[in-house]
């Protein structure tokens, strides 16, 4: 279990510490440093410390009381591919049921940074994500232009790269990073993870799902802890909800930073979290990895037979030939 879920462990904490000061040090002049630590010191202990607590307390009661799961839209998880190299059972990306090359392009990367300047958008948190992220084929400039985003613009977002670890390309691309890119190691040994929720087990398809009081614009406690998501079809209130609808081809997308809202995510949420087995209680995740729902069965074989067109992110600022892949 502690070989899958990355953990901040105390070697961990000094580490992230660590490299954030070195960070300091070698890009700013002495008296800016001493602020910029300050700041950084103050920044962590808000959201490492009082913001964590206060949102273990929070997911706690509303699994309790079935309330609506708040959003954290000050992390965003930017899917850069979907592109794969394990097909784990149940992914919630869909790598291995409905398996895509498609990516980000570097151009919507920018886009991105320069929506995120305009709004003065700092990110305490920005996850490069996948797929796999490593197998992109512009992953170092990807990293450098958020790191740009972060020494001239939001000096105390921290940025990680989320990965499997696991083929020998993937470790030579994460040996290459920079430092300032923190690693979330998976370090997965099999594509049946025990750890994961049934995805594909839709509540929509559960009777007790169908009941007066359920009310999928809730969300659950993916919302609060991983974050809102960027992928090439726009911004979602989480990443799950990018990939039913990568699939579903609903396109409901936010397609600019400065137009999301929590009811345009709720919106969302209504629709897709029906999809979701993240949705479903621990109690009732009583199936077996392999198991797999009739409405994804149909959704699937849908998607097999012709892919939904979605209009991309960016597309209204960006020139058409730097948005393909």
């Amino acid at each position: 279990m502690a070989s899958y879920y990355y953990r901040l462990t105390t070697a961990k904490c000094f580490d992230y510490l660590k490299k954030e000061l070195d960070f300091i040090n070698q890009n700013y002049e002495f008296c800016d440093s001493v602020f910029r630590k300050l700041s950084f010191l103050l920044h962590i202990a808000f959201w490492q410390g009082i913001f964590k607590l206060y949102r273990a307390i929070d997911v706690k009661f509303k699994k309790h009381t079935n309330g609506s799961f708040f959003i954290h839209n000050n992390k965003v998880e930017i899917e850069i591919t979907t592109e794969c190299n394990m097909k784990c059972f149940h992914c919630d990306r869909s790598c291995r049921q409905a398996p895509s090359k498609e990516c980000m392009t570097v151009a919507q990367i920018k886009h991105f940074v320069n929506e995120s300047i305009e709004e003065n958008k700092k990110w305490p948190f920005i996850v490069i994500i996948g797929g796999e992220p490593t197998m992109h084929p512009d992953i170092y400039e990807i990293c450098n232009i958020l790191i740009d985003y972060k020494r001239n613009h939001s000096p105390n977002t921290k940025l990680t790269i989320s990965t499997n670890g696991v083929s020998r390309e993937t470790k030579e691309v994460l040996a290459n990073l920079p430092d300032i890119i923190h690693q979330e190691n998976s370090s997965k040994t099999s594509i049946k993870n025990t750890q994961f929720f049934t995805f594909n087990v839709a509540p929509i398809d559960l009777e007790q799902y169908n009941q007066p009081g359920i009310n999928f614009s809730n969300a659950c406690s993916t919302a609060s802890t991983a974050g809102s998501a960027l992928t090439r079809y726009g911004f979602y209130g989480c990443g799950a909800a990018a990939s039913i609808d990568r699939v579903l081809g609903i396109d409901m997308g936010v397609k600019s930073l400065k137009d999301v809202t929590d009811k345009k995510y709720r919106t969302q949420f209504k629709v897709l979290c029906g999809y979701c087995g993240f949705f479903k209680s621990a109690e009732d995740d009583i199936y077996e990895l392999e198991d797999m729902s009739p409405t994804w069965h149909k959704v699937y074989e849908d998607y097999k037979n012709k892919r939904p067109e979605l209009s991309l992110y960016g597309s209204n600022k960006i020139r058409p030939a730097a948005l393909k892949t």
